[in-house]
């Protein structure tokens, strides 16, 4: 009788856990699915047209052999790009613009949505509409080569309306490469700040969550062609709807993880300082735009308080302000001084900046447990609170963000694709692959196979109750915001339970039973947790 129950304990075990390894969360059946309201025509205009990448300025030079590829026997790390890059032709659908929906009398401004005196508010009452891993427009990792990384997601991101990107960025790991060397083609720069060499890349090194979770084969592109691709989109938006005094431009956060303090992936050992200086330069060219300075400057806002205001641009000021955020690790790089919102440790730097710390949420619904910890971030009165997806969600699934608008956070981050459930792991929302874009709200189509409903929400609520991606806390109720209606947690878990049957007979017995049953209970125990379960009895899950 022992043995019986402890073969059908180990069975359940391996089941869950390949369910959860498979991010089966979201899987795209209807029990998963909602309805999701179409933009109007407001929303629309606010956060622009379909992305058309111009020209751009500055030198793109071709690829050539790239060393960064994984060695022999090593998957995960490294793997080269196969899509084209910002000016090669971008595919069928996306050389044809939307069409142009005429502005109408009436449309509501900042002031009607955000409240009559927000720019005095301060940025941490205001939430954003966030991306996670904004690089990626398909899986998290893969056992197989993908192509997820996609700079086209930056254009795609700010079209569905993100004001809050991310880029990993990390070090070449075999040290600089002449421009002409990496395959992929580089930007080498706008004027006479060109760059002789690359030291940075863009690509997902997944070494979170649990040992069997981790590692990944993506693509990598130069951290460059992303900067380059941002400043195309802010020149083209800027033109086509300048900023005024009742439709200001609401400032870019651009979250950079940066990841130059990595000792694995800086195997040609440059040093943390000149990562970061080169950082600094690529960042930079931000400010270089054809409409004014854009980066809002270390030290602006005054204190972990200061107002939205200081970050806004009118009339007659028509770039964009973007807000650099990223973790500084060496104090003699240059990096900080265009970096405006730091990290909640980071204290070397005193106190005039903005403050972030990251909180990752649970894998279908935000625990009690977890919207506390929230809470308490928050609730220090000089923390902005990032929320994004568990570790667990490897096929970009999403969490119910009710629980992060419950506790206020003021960077609420989704995987804008949504979950990617297709084999072998090249599903994902690219222009490239796909043709023509889909609009802010949009759930799922022809032009993206990924299920998209936690995004589609996300997005219809900033529509619903913000403008150009901030919603102020103090001008809404955040029973609204959190009542929502998004994919329900117990769909998510409905979906996991479905998944268990067939999980079991694909990972089989034998593995399984070669375990101890604590070290299985231990591991079944973290997973039921990161996913909102309760913690399995003798009988089985609890869902």
């Amino acid at each position: 009788m022992m043995l019986k129950t402890v073969k059908v304990f180990t069975v359940f075990a391996a089941s869950l856990a390949a369910s959860i390894l498979a991010d089966q969360c979201l899987d795209g059946t209807d029990t998963c699915m909602i309805g999701a309201p179409q933009r109007d025509a407001t929303s629309l205009l606010q956060v622009g047209k379909n992305f058309m990448l111009g020209t751009g300025r500055g030198a793109i030079l071709e690829d050539g052999d790239d060393d960064d590829k994984p060695e022999e026997g090593a998957p995960g790390m490294d793997a080269g790009p196969d899509e084209a890059p910002p000016g090669s032709d971008v595919g069928p659908g996306w050389s044809e613009k939307l069409t142009e929906v005429p502005v109408e009398e009436g449309v509501p401004g900042a002031e009607s949505q955000l409240g009559k005196d927000w720019r005095n508010t301060p940025m941490r009452d205001f939430t954003v509409q966030c991306s996670h891993n904004t690089y990626l427009l398909g899986v998290q990792a893969s056992p197989t080569p993908t192509s997820s990384v996609d700079v086209n997601s930056m254009p795609l991101s700010l079209d569905l309306g993100y004001r809050c990107i991310e880029i990993d960025v990390w070090p070449r790991k075999k040290g600089p490469k002449l421009v002409d060397d990496v395959t992929g083609r580089v930007w080498a720069g706008p004027g006479q700040d060109q760059v002789q060499h690359s030291l940075m890349k863009v690509t997902h090194h997944n070494n979170e969550g649990p040992a069997m979770m981790q590692g990944d084969v993506l693509n990598n592109l130069d951290l460059t062609l992303f900067v380059k691709a941002i400043i195309d989109w802010l020149e083209k938006d800027e033109t086509e709807f300048p900023a005024s005094e009742a439709n200001p431009k609401m400032p870019l956060i651009l979250s950079i993880e940066n990841r130059a303090d990595d000792e694995v992936s800086n195997a040609g050992k440059i040093s943390i300082k000149d990562l970061e200086d080169y950082i600094h330069t690529v960042f930079s060219w931000l400010d270089q735009g054809q409409n004014g300075p854009r980066i809002v400057m270390e030290g602006v806002f005054g204190s972990p308080q200061g107002e939205i205001g200081k970050a806004i641009s009118n009339s007659g000021a028509r770039a964009r302000q973007i807000i650099l955020k990223s973790k500084i690790h060496s104090k003699a790089s240059q990096l900080h001084k265009i970096i405006a919102m730091k990290d909640k440790e980071d204290m070397d730097y005193g106190n005039v900046d903005l403050k972030s710390k990251s909180k990752n949420m649970d894998a279908c619904s935000v625990s009690e447990k977890t919207q506390e910890k929230t809470r308490e971030l928050v609730g220090d009165g000089s923390t902005m609170v990032r929320t994004y997806p568990s570790p667990i969600n490897q096929r970009s699934g999403n969490y119910n963000p009710s629980g992060a608008f419950k506790a206020k956070a003021q960077m609420i981050c989704v995987n804008l694709q949504g979950h990617c459930d297709g084999l072998p792991f090249q599903q994902k929302c690219s222009s490239v692959s796909l043709g023509a874009p889909f609009n802010p709200g949009s759930q799922k189509g022809s032009e993206c196979t990924c299920n998209r409903d936690i995004a589609a929400s996300l997005e219809n609520v900033f529509t619903q109750y913000g403008f150009d991606g901030y919603i102020n806390y103090n001008a809404v109720s955040v029973e609204e915001l959190e009542n929502f209606p998004y994919n329900e947690a117990a769909s998510c878990k409905a979906a996991a339970a479905t998944a268990l049957g067939a999980a079991a007979a694909k990972e089989g017995v034998k593995n399984a039973v070669k375990a101890p049953v604590w070290a299985m209970r231990a591991a079944l125990g973290a997973a039921a947790k990161a996913t909102g379960m309760s913690t399995p009895k003798k009988n089985g899950p609890k869902l």
